[in-house]
């Protein structure tokens, strides 16, 4: 990983580079004056505390430049084994030190030095800052193939987080049948792709060094004087540039079986996390991709051989499983395309209820039954949508107002034990139900019984849909069945309540289901398989046609057979049901 708050590389790193230089900690005190000892051994110990209490490496840069300003020339190079100075800085001390005469303790520093370059100069330990600017300083190093490498780091990471993501404890039962799949991806990618592709960023860095440092010694031959030396010399660095074109090959490798790991991350690893591994795989391929340019270059510049053959073979194999990768990430995007085409299609469907303004194009009560029938019918073609985890199997299911007030209309549901009081004329009730727009808030109190609840919330949801002057309004407990006149606004919103909640088709097939008839007349055959009184006592009960729907509203035994109510069924009032028979003409007094 990069360290993004340790520019200058970690404590264990310099503490290993003091431990490997030994020679370096001896040649630099052979160079210090003795009356230097104490104040440096003081410097040591202060830099020490320091770098321990210090929380930032921004700090420790002021404590260098502080350093080099009051420290002589060799007294800074004793302090570079703790890995304040770059190369830069190294250079320079060590032509100083040439050129006051030092040239045998400049030699045993030098090797010594360049043990803790190698250290120090780990691309991996970066901020991330300083090595895009190590990208584009202009140098040889880290180059294009270190690229390649970064790009594989970086898709392993992406597979690593939504591997993650998955096993954890809320998710591992939904997605238990692959999760042992996604697991053995992890301890391959942590056991072995990561770590080689760490190595391979920082090999091709070093090896690509060595390569333009061969070339760099081959064209200060002249060829006139010495062609056999040239020669060599232009083999060595063909040589090198072979073992330097291997490592882009085994990093497209790589990079193949990260992007296999990324489809199977996709398909099964968490859902809401696809974005990561959708990137983890485009990675993969970029990275393959960008191998084939590395690998093409070098190819130009290195004679034909057994060694290039070899590696033609591989590169034609590679650009197959790239051409495989390249294919199944076009699926997967269309995957996600799909998906967010639907939803869009989802929320231009609803944005119309949204707006809450239909209310004022509805004048009769089948325009209302037709505006909600249409409703309903737009919430059965995007169930799937909807409730994602819930496979919605029949139409009953879809009533549910609860659900739509939130998944659909984006609205805050909540239930409260209490409302508070409302005041209608003389007459003082509980609060039912509350909804405030401004805050995206529909409550509903707990105090009443189930079809009440049911009925409010249905209401509630009308006022979104109809009414976009109802931006703070509350309700006294309704089941559908009053009677009572109303506000125009109300009276709308306990018609869409009643034809949300009891779907004219939906309530024809039930009442057919239940009484094997289209339409119940009041006569001694219904009054007998009611199991009722005889019929003229039958009929002085009822009272009536709305008497006679009530019945059948709250029947639960007819024909020899018992079943739930109409209104169980409906979860509303046996009063509400029994308007809503009347209304479909389904009996007849």
């Amino acid at each position: 990983m990069l360290l993004l708050d340790t520019p200058w590389g970690d404590f264990p790193t310099w503490i290993q580079a003091v431990i490997a230089i030994p020679t370096l900690i001896i040649a630099c005190i052979t160079l210090l004056q003795e009356k230097k000892i104490k104040q440096l051994t003081d410097i040591v110990l202060e830099l020490q505390n320091q770098t321990k209490e210090l929380a930032k490496q921004s700090e420790i840069m002021s404590l260098r430049y502080e350093l080099e300003k009051t420290l002589s020339l060799r007294e800074r190079m004793s302090y570079f084994q703790k890995g304040f100075y770059n190369k830069t800085d190294t250079e320079t001390i060590q032509l100083s030190l040439k050129n006051e005469g030092t040239d045998a303790a400049t030699v045993s520093i030098s090797k010594a030095l360049e043990a803790v370059n190698v250290l120090a100069e780990k691309l991996i330990e970066l901020v991330t800052r300083k090595l895009l600017e190590k990208f584009g300083a202009g140098e040889h190093k880290p180059g294009s193939g270190s690229a390649c490498a970064f790009q594989g780091l970086l898709s392993a990471q992406l597979l690593l987080t939504v591997i993650d993501l998955t096993d954890q404890p809320n998710r591992r039962e939904k997605y238990k049948d692959n999760l042992d799949e996604l697991l053995r991806i992890r301890e391959d990618i942590q056991s072995r792709l990561y770590p080689t592709m760490e190595r391979l960023f920082q090999e091709d860095s070093d090896l690509f060094d060595k390569v333009i440092g061969l070339r760099r010694e081959r064209d200060g031959i002249d060829r006139s004087k010495d062609w056999l030396l040239y020669r060599k010399k232009t083999a060595a660095a063909d040589d090198a540039l072979k073992t330097a074109t291997d490592l882009p090959i085994s990093i497209a490798q790589n990079c193949y079986d990260l992007g296999k790991h990324a489809g199977i991350v996709f398909d099964h690893g968490f859902k809401s996390a696809r974005g990561d591994s959708g990137v983890a795989l485009q990675c993969a391929i970029s990275g393959m991709a960008s191998c084939f340019s590395v690998i093409e270059l070098n190819l130009i510049k290195l004679p034909a051989d057994a060694w290039m053959a070899r590696v033609r073979k591989q590169k034609a194999i590679l650009k197959t499983q790239h051409a495989e990768l390249s294919a199944m990430g076009v699926e997967r995007l269309a995957i996600l395309e799909k998906e967010a085409d639907e939803n869009w299609q989802l929320q231009e469907t609803f944005e119309m209820y949204r707006q809450g303004k239909l209310g004022q194009t509805i004048r009769t009560d089948e325009g209302m039954e037709n505006l909600v029938r249409d409703f309903q019918n737009k919430l059965w073609i995007y169930r799937d949508k909807i409730w994602k985890k819930h496979k919605i199997k029949d139409a009953m299911m879809v009533l549910n107002a609860r659900d739509i007030v939130q998944k659909v209309m984006g609205y805050t549901f909540r239930q409260s034990e209490s409302l508070g009081m409302l005041t209608i004329g003389s007459e003082l009730f509980e609060v039912a139900g509350m909804i405030d727009k401004n805050q995206g808030l529909i409550s509903v109190s707990t105090q009443f019984p189930e079809e009440v609840t049911n009925f409010t919330v249905a209401h509630e949801l009308a006022h979104v849909i109809l009414h976009e002057h109802a931006v703070l309004h509350r309700d006294r407990p309704i089941d559908g069945s009053s009677s009572i006149p109303k506000d125009p606004l109300e009276q709308q919103a306990d018609k869409f309540a009643a034809y949300f909640l009891m779907p004219a088709s939906v309530v024809n097939a039930a009442f057919y289901e239940i009484f094997k008839v289209k339409k119940l007349y009041i006569n001694e055959n219904t009054v007998l398989a009611l199991r009722g009184e005889n019929l003229y006592e039958f009929k002085i009960r009822c009272k009536g046609k709305r008497g006679f729907a009530t019945v059948i509203a709250q029947a639960e035994y007819y024909g020899g057979k018992n079943f739930n109510s109409l209104a169980k069924i409906f979860k509303v009032s046996a009063g509400a049901m029994a308007i809503r028979l009347m209304e479909l003409d389904l009996v007849e007094f």
